[in-house]
């Protein structure tokens, strides 16, 4: 259930769903999401951009573990299991009211953390295999096959703006763009030619420039890591709190640190 697509005179209906007659325009009995979920699990998308009286009716149905259809007189026990999912920092939403505490706590019995894609970069081969089967599918063509050099241009792209969704954006894109069987270079869109996965890595960054000090930190901070933990990629990658190893070769790649580099004084 896409909370967000939910208008809020809705929300209760979608959700807790209706009988017969409880509003205008209700001609039929209608299961909502926690009923229609039952046995199984509820996934909450997008639950931050609930509304706030929508939030107190969610927590009353969490805490309770039964709902009543609007316009019903019957509490029916909630089965489901319930997955909340959202983009927002949700600390931050309850520190400037904007969702609920109480829920938050709520929700937030075991948490799992997604990074976002430029910190889990090996996962773009599998990513983009899964998007063009299913835009392959959704537009009604065969599945094409995405050469090595364009996912190597993937990995290097800086995936600030949307994530997934902005790598789904390309893909389809060069999809439609392209008839051949097999997409290369030529057609990569014109944004992720080139670039660089930070631009920290710009050979014209001027000396004692705020971006220029961050990239001398970055390499100091990692090749002091590399060294404590004898150059062991994996490990190393652990302990700075990235996502993979890859995730480190890429920033050892741009800053061109491999084994015998010195340390600088």
């Amino acid at each position: 259930m896409n909370s967000a697509a939910l208008p809020e005179q809705l929300v209760e209906s979608e959700l807790f769903g209706r009988e017969r007659g409880a509003f205008t325009g209700a001609d039929r009995l209608r299961k909502g999401a926690f009923e229609t979920a039952a046995g199984g699990t509820l996934l909450l998308d997008e639950v931050g951009e609930l509304p706030l009286s929508a939030q107190a009716k969610l927590l009353r149905v969490l805490e309770d573990r039964q709902v009543m259809r609007l316009g019903g007189s019957r509490a029916i026990a909630i089965t489901a299991r319930v997955v909340a999912a959202t983009n927002r920092d949700l600390e931050q939403e309850v520190a400037e009211r904007r969702f609920r505490q109480d829920l938050y706590y709520r929700l937030n019995v075991h948490t799992l953390r997604v990074p976002p894609l430029r910190d889990r970069l090996s996962d773009i081969p599998v990513l983009v295999d899964h998007l063009v089967r299913s835009i392959a599918s959704q537009l009604r063509v065969r599945p094409k096959t995405i050469s090595p050099d364009v996912l190597a241009l993937l990995a290097r792209y800086g995936w600030q703006k949307n994530n997934v969704r902005e790598l789904r954006n390309f893909v389809e894109r060069m999809m439609i763009a392209s008839d051949a069987p097999i997409i290369d270079v030529s057609d990569v869109p014109p944004e992720i030619h080139g670039e660089d996965r930070d631009d920290s890595s710009d050979s014209t960054t001027e000396p004692g420039t705020l971006k220029a000090l961050k990239a001398q930190a970055e390499r100091q901070i990692v090749l002091a890591a590399l060294d404590k933990h004898d150059w062991q990629v994996t490990r190393t990658a652990e302990a700075l709190g990235l996502a993979d190893h890859s995730s480190l070769l890429k920033i050892m790649r741009r800053h061109g640190l491999s084994r015998g580099t010195h340390r600088e004084s």
